[in-house]
């Protein structure tokens, strides 16, 4: 059982996969129209495409552990983070549109030079290519992001001009417009000026060789700022393996020559602008260590003319053994009070600058100017780490970031906790101050029991001594952070200058294969909704889905001329699904020695007439006699087939007119009369239903002993004439033809099955091609559902095919059979 229920599926899936495989080739021609139209769409986007190239260079960033910026210990403030850390902060960095602003006011973007030539337009790298030059006047609001084309009128004058955009009309069939928006005339070397600009244009000293007479050049002065955000979106920046401090610089562009430039002048001014930070707190301090020198400097040269004049004027070149003691005392103390006074004064900047929100990259650093505070230090390390990553965030416009907000917050807190610190040193240096004035105070009570010319001479010697300490402290510093400042280097190195490395687009592969799916979807997307929107039987398993009629059988597309294959062509396949449908009559009231089969269909054009004669022709080729009645009064078509005369036929007969004997024709098929529908009448359901009818019937069956009698009906979904004829049918075939037959005529069929108003009703499928739910591969007979019976296996001589459409078909729907 699990074989056969395997087997089964098997087929299912085969049947299903072929349908698809012939629903594509009797649309073949869907596919091969959007094969062309796609790739000649291809082809021409790559032909007329303007080709994007990449650009990439390579950062060294070095650890923040290898850092020097001059002496040991100089910026020890600096806490060391991860490197992974800092070169995320560094990639925003050189994102940030402070770099680049400054990087592209560094090149020529300014103006940008265009060529147009035959297929597309191209822009003129670097300027000094274009056989002009555009200067223009900065104080003016010049126009920007528009393309003014320029055209040379003579050797010394040429006209500006704005070309008028071609409406649909013009673009759909290659039209130009016939004038332009815009003109201006100037003279090359002479300020040229209107409401849109104001410039001045020369000649290149090589126009003669870089103009062009078969192409149109144009400028456009560009808006830095928009440019600025147009590389900052485009620019890549990555760091291609984690753990390293390797960061590749990457963008793209149609001219690969300013792309590389762009590149590697951002690696520079990012590089140089590090320097510059770094130096920077050197050079904060130094001007602080001057403003100190200048204000200490009044004091040590009055202090030095007031010692020089006792020395000179009064003779005191000496002082005695208690006043050298207490001087030497006083000197250290003043040193040390000098000190803490420089420190002060320290605090109360560090406490300024926190306080105003300064900018914290400026901050000197505590250990720069003699402050050991650990604390402090700490607090000073934390406030620049988390600076250096608020302005990381801000260069990538992340303020909004959750993370930013945590960082905020925190700055603020590190801030207070500084303020704090810094109030709790300063008491501590006032309590030194009060105790190194006690000291001092000690010793000034020893002084002033001396002459009173020692006293001013010590006292002027103790300020000059003083004074002269803190200025060589300072100049010592200052000479420590020149020397520094001078020794300071860069930490970061453009690894790798940018170069190309390939076209990123267009990607003819990449274009093509999308082509080849389109090619494919667009068609299978059309067969789709034909299939969807259709409305007719299209396979044989809507007839299923629709009702339960059985279908008695399946009859194949014919595409030859004659009118009676049957009997023209045995052994064609056509032939073969008639007969199957004779065979299946058979059982079809058996006991019966006259079988009545009526024909009708839904509406005219089904082929109930056709299948009609070739059915009675199969049924008389098997010995059988047979006649066809032309049943269909109202539109009569048998006698056109059989050629013979419709004076005499079943009218003429119905209105007494005309004899049994008269109206019966013997064909030219052996076995097979036929009674022809006469001339229309103006009653024909009256005579349907006429007393003759009835006798006509009786006759037929037992006076001429016909073993079928085939009745070419009216369409049932005309008319009510045959439900009028059904009452003498045996059986009664519902012809469905393939794509022409209405699902709703099947489902009205369906309703008259259930109501049994006709009794024996069978469906025949007629005009079955090869495809889903056709015959390519295979056929039910035995009242439908019987076995496969398929072509390709020498049981008939297959229907000659004379298109080329056929000939593939066939072919292809062999091959595929093979496969499967």
């Amino acid at each position: 059982m699990e074989k056969v229920t395997n087997s089964t599926n098997q087929d299912s899936i085969n049947i299903n996969v072929k349908g698809i495989f012939f629903l594509g080739l009797k649309y073949w021609y869907l596919f091969v129209i959007a094969f062309a139209f796609f790739y000649i769409k291809a082809f021409y986007d790559i032909r007329y495409a303007t080709s994007i190239y990449s650009v990439r260079a390579t950062l060294l960033i070095k650890d923040d552990k290898n850092r020097k910026m001059g002496s040991e210990n100089l910026l020890s403030y600096f806490q060391t983070v991860s490197t992974a850390r800092n070169i995320q902060n560094e990639i925003e960095v050189i994102r940030s549109r402070e770099i680049v602003r400054r990087t592209i006011g560094l090149l020529d973007f300014k103006i940008s030079y265009f060529v147009t030539g035959d297929i597309k337009q191209q822009e003129i790298y670097p300027a000094e290519a274009a056989p002009f030059i555009v200067r223009i006047d900065t104080t003016f609001n010049n126009q920007v992001a528009t393309n003014f084309s320029i055209k040379e009128l003579s050797d010394s004058t040429f006209v500006i001009y704005i070309k008028k955009q071609p409406n649909f009309f013009q673009r759909t069939f290659g039209l130009k417009p016939s004038e332009n928006t815009f003109e201006v005339i100037g003279n090359y070397g002479e300020l040229c000026e209107s409401n849109m600009f104001r410039l001045t244009i020369f000649k290149n000293g090589k126009h003669k060789e870089l103009a062009r007479s078969d192409a149109d050049y144009s400028f456009r002065i560009n808006d830095l700022e928009s440019l600025t955000w147009q590389y900052i979106s485009k620019l890549g920046i990555e760091q291609p393996s984690k753990g390293t401090s390797f960061i590749a610089l990457s963008t793209s562009g149609d001219v690969p020559a300013k792309e590389i430039n762009f590149i590697n002048k951002l690696g520079e001014i990012y590089i140089i602008s590090g320097l510059e930070e770094k130096n920077l707190i050197i050079t904060n301090t130094l001007q602080f260590i001057d403003e100190q020198l200048f204000e200490i400097s009044d004091s040590l040269q009055g202090a030095e003319n007031q010692l020089e004049y006792l020395r000179k004027k009064e003779n005191v070149m000496d002082i005695g053994l208690v006043a050298e003691k207490a001087y030497s005392q006083i000197e250290v103390l003043d040193n040390e009070r000098s000190t803490i006074l420089l420190k002060q004064k320290y605090y109360n900047y560090l406490e300024e600058y926190i306080t105003n929100n300064y900018n914290i990259k400026d901050l000197i650093a505590p250990s720069l100017m003699g402050v050991e505070d650990g604390m402090l230090t700490k607090l000073i390390n934390e406030l620049y780490q988390l600076h250096s990553e608020l302005v990381a965030f801000g260069y990538a416009g992340k303020e909004k970031n959750p993370t930013y907000s945590v960082l905020d917050l925190k700055m603020k807190n590190t801030k207070k906790a500084i303020l704090e610190n810094l109030k709790n040193i300063s008491g501590s240096a006032k309590i030194s101050l009060d105790d190194n004035e006690q000291r001092v105070n000690k010793i000034k009570y020893v002084l002033n029991q001396l002459p009173e010319k020692e006293r001013n001479f010590l006292k002027i010697k103790r300020k000059f001594s003083l004074n002269d300490n803190i200025y060589n402290y300072l100049l010592e510093k200052r000479t420590e952070l020149s020397i520094s400042k001078a020794a300071n280097s860069t930490d970061n190195k453009l690894l790798h200058r940018a170069q190309v490395t390939g076209m990123v687009s267009p990607d003819a592969k990449g274009i093509y294969n999308k082509a080849l799916m389109y090619s494919l979807i667009l068609p299978m997307v059309i067969i789709f909704l034909i299939i969807y929107l259709n409305s007719t039987i299209t396979s044989k398993d809507i007839i299923t889905k629709n009702t339960q009629v059985p279908i008695l059988g399946i009859i194949s597309h014919y595409t030859g001329e004659s009118q009676n294959p049957v009997n023209d062509f045995p052994k064609s396949f056509f032939s073969e699904t008639v007969r199957a449908v004779r065979v299946n009559l058979q059982y079809i009231a058996s006991d019966k020695k006259t079988k009545i089969i009526g024909v009708t269909s839904s509406i005219s054009g089904e082929g109930k007439t056709f299948f009609s004669i070739n059915l009675a022709t199969s049924i008389a080729s098997a010995g059988l006699k047979t006649i066809i009645v032309g049943g269909d009064m109202r539109k009569p078509k048998v006698h056109k087939n059989m050629g013979i005369s419709n004076d005499n036929g079943l009218s003429t007969y119905l209105v007494g007119k005309a004899s049994l004997e008269e109206i019966i024709t013997k064909s030219a098929y052996v076995n097979l009369d036929v009674i022809s529908a006469g001339p229309i009448p103006p009653n024909p359901m009256e005579l349907l239903e006429s007393k003759r009818m009835k006798d006509l019937i009786q006759e037929l069956t037992e006076q001429y002993q016909y073993d079928y009698i085939i009745f070419d009906a009216p369409p049932i979904g005309l008319v009510a004439d045959y439900f009028v004829f059904a009452k003498y049918a045996d059986a009664t075939l519902f012809m469905v033809r393939q794509n022409y037959t209405k699902i709703n005529m099947v489902k009205e069929i369906e309703i008259i099955f259930k109501l049994d108003k006709i009794k024996g009703l069978y469906v025949v499928y007629n005009d079955a091609k090869a495809g889903i739910g056709g015959y390519g591969y295979g056929y039910g007979y035995g009242y439908g559902y019987g076995q496969n019976y398929s072509y390709g296996y020498g049981y008939y001589q297959e229907d000659e095919v004379t298109t080329f459409k056929g000939k593939v078909i066939r072919y292809l729907g062999k091959l595929f059979n093979k496969i499967i």
